[in-house]
């Protein structure tokens, strides 16, 4: 009898137990997710050189648990069914014959570019890191150390936090696992309205059809 419940106690053990096939899954899950969390980092500015991955490990591990956390896990897992069915719908127009589809796309393509009007020459100009560059004109000692602007989240960062992996947007305790040594400001959006006036009324001199986004 002991014999039989012992068994009978590690096949409930085993039960209990995830396969290693659902493992897996989860670890997929989980690997997407870490991308997920990286945000805008990798086509972020200053952040050519960084190690994401180590970045996206040490975003995990600090959120992990946390409201953020989840919210982010939910939001991934439904992106990726949305994936999933983009290229389960892909499969199924790739056995279909799309000829005659792709040639009038083609013609229409053809009459879009002839309409174009290529007259005219639009400048987009963006000021970087235009908060922690206002702050470093009143601090220029901050233009050598990693700086942000934010507290509880950061709204910019300057190149020198950029290559920890610090980002715009970045929770500010994410920031600080990433970069311990990082200085973050609180925001004075005065201070920064009125430079920006003065940006503008710089570019309005060399056009007078100048618009502010």
């Amino acid at each position: 009898m002991i014999a039989s419940g012992a068994t009978q106690s590690t096949t409930e053990d085993d039960r209990a137990k995830p396969s290693d096939a659902q493992g897996e899954v989860a670890v997929a899950e989980h690997d997407t997710l870490k991308y997920h969390l990286l945000g805008p980092s990798l086509t972020k500015a200053g952040q050519d050189a960084v190690d994401q991955q180590k970045v996206s490990e040490i975003i995990y591990n600090a959120s992990k648990g946390s409201k953020f956390f989840n919210n982010e896990e939910s939001k991934d897992k439904n992106l990726t069914q949305k994936i999933e069915k983009i290229l389960a719908r892909k499969q199924q127009l790739e056995r279909l014959d799309l000829a005659a589809d792709l040639r009038r796309a083609d013609e229409h393509i053809a009459e879009l570019e002839l309409s174009r009007d290529l007259s005219q020459t639009v400048v987009h100009v963006d000021c970087d890191a235009f908060y922690a560059a206002v702050e470093e004109l009143d601090r220029p000692e901050l233009k050598h150390v990693p700086m942000a602007v934010g507290k509880g989240v950061l709204t910019t960062c300057n190149y020198h936090a950029r290559k920890y992996g610090c980002r715009s947007g970045m929770a500010s305790f994410v920031a600080m696992k990433l970069c311990p040594q990082l200085i973050c400001l609180p925001m004075n959006f005065e201070k920064y309205t009125k430079k920006a006036q003065e940006v503008r009324e710089v570019l309005a001199l060399y056009d007078e059809c100048f618009q502010s986004a």
